[in-house]
C-alpha cells in the first residue's frame, strides 16, 4: 500500500521462492558439492587391468593371505638381493634348510624367522612392515 492506494501483487511474482526455499536450496546444493569432492578422493572400487593387478601385488598382500604368498615373496626378495640360501641362512642366523622350507611354503615361517630374513636382504622400512604384517596375518 503506497498513498493509500492498494498495490496489486502480479500472479508471476507471487511465486518466487521464499527465504526458507533458497535456503534450503543453497544447503542443498552445498550438500552436493560436498558428496562430489568427497567421491573424488575415495579410491576408485573398477577392477584393475591384469597388468596393473600383477605389478600392485608386489607392494600389498593379496586377501586372503597365504603361506604360499609369503614363500614367493620372500624367495623373490632373496634372489633381488642377490643372496643364495646358504648366505641367506648365515646372514639370518637361520639353518638353510629351514630357508628353503619358509620359501617352498613347507613351514610357515615365525615372526623372528621374517624379521631375519628382512634384516638379511636389507630391506627398507615399508617392505619389512609390509612382509611382517604378511606374517601377523597367517599367525591370526
Amino acid at each position: 500500500m503506497s498513498n493509500g492506494r492498494l498495490v496489486t501483487v502480479r500472479a508471476h511474482i507471487r511465486r518466487l521462492p521464499t527465504r526458507t526455499v533458497i535456503t534450503a536450496g543453497a544447503v542443498l546444493t552445498a550438500f552436493a558439492i560436498i558428496v562430489l569432492v568427497i567421491s573424488a578422493l575415495l579410491p576408485d572400487s573398477t577392477p584393475e587391468p591384469s597388468g596393473v593387478a600383477a605389478r600392485s601385488q608386489t607392494t600389498a598382500a593379496p586377501a586372503p593371505v597365504t603361506r604360499a604368498y609369503l614363500a614367493a615373496e620372500l624367495r623373490r626378495l632373496r634372489e633381488g638381493a642377490g643372496l643364495s640360501l646358504a648366505n641367506a641362512g648365515r646372514r639370518a642366523g637361520i639353518d638353510e634348510q629351514r630357508v628353503t622350507r619358509i620359501e617352498s611354503g613347507g613351514v610357515r615361517p615365525t615372526a623372528r624367522d621374517v624379521s631375519a630374513l628382512c634384516e638379511a636382504y636389507e630391506l627398507s622400512a615399508e617392505e619389512r612392515n609390509r612382509l611382517m604384517f604378511v606374517q601377523y596375518q597367517l599367525d591370526r
